[in-house]
């Protein structure tokens, strides 16, 4: 079972899981769980499995379930996640909201995706650099900057630990995509600063909010900067 779940090989975790209770073999958690973690992309399988074991009387750890919860986020199936999150009740941890708010990040759910990141404070769990760079993916669909670079300020005053390019490029893509040019570049020299190496993205939102300004003088030097770079 573990060697079908590490590999993702849905089919063959689903076959044993078959076999096993074809043979009145006692499942446990553990089972299940790696059954789970293996449909991750079946996100209709792993709802199943976990039905089956509430049938069965036996309650999913939250590891299991926060694979069910990645599950419905890879499937952009963000009521569902929602819905198993709040099964949890006071047992989701950090992992438990980075997957439900990556879920609604992907389905421009911002409103509910900073909702969902208060609530992972009010109950006093530590965001990580999963949880800002989802959160600023969030604003960055939603064209909120300010509310983005104001949770990069928040990231980064956290130490490296909270950030890293992705999380900076989610912020400049925010501002290239409000026209704050002044702010994307500014973003930029600090993620450099930082010593985060700047890629692809980060001079693409950069050199776009140069564009949505007619800065071309600007967007001309990044291009060139980006390409002495070998980016």
């Amino acid at each position: 079972m573990n060697a079908c779940g590490k590999a993702k090989e849905w089919i063959k975790a689903l076959e044993a899981m078959l076999a096993f209770m074809a043979s009145h073999v006692k499942l446990d958690d553990v089972s299940f769980g790696t059954a789970v973690d293996a449909c991750s992309s079946q996100w209709h399988i792993a709802l199943a499995l976990l039905s089956d074991m509430s049938i069965r009387r036996m309650r999913a750890s939250v590891i299991t379930q926060n694979a069910a919860i990645s599950s419905c986020e890879k499937a952009k199936q963000w009521t569902v996640a929602l819905i198993l999150l709040k099964d949890l009740q006071d047992l989701g941890d950090v992992i438990s909201y980075n997957s439900a708010i990556s879920a609604l990040e992907k389905a421009s759910e911002y409103q509910r995706a900073v909702g969902l990141f208060n609530d992972l404070k009010s109950l006093t769990l530590r965001p990580t650099m999963v949880t800002y760079s989802a959160i600023i993916s969030a604003c960055e669909k939603a064209s909120e900057w300010q509310v983005a670079m104001g949770l990069l300020r928040e990231a980064i005053a956290g130490g490296g630990r909270f950030c890293n390019v992705i999380t900076f490029n989610a912020a400049i893509s925010a501002c290239e995509k409000s026209g704050e040019v002044k702010i994307a570049l500014a973003s930029l020299r600090e993620l450099q600063m930082l010593h985060f190496q700047a890629d692809l993205i980060s001079y693409s939102a950069s050199i776009g909010a140069c564009d949505r300004t007619s800065s071309w003088r600007k967007a001309l030097n990044l291009f060139f900067e980006a390409k002495s770079s070998q980016i």
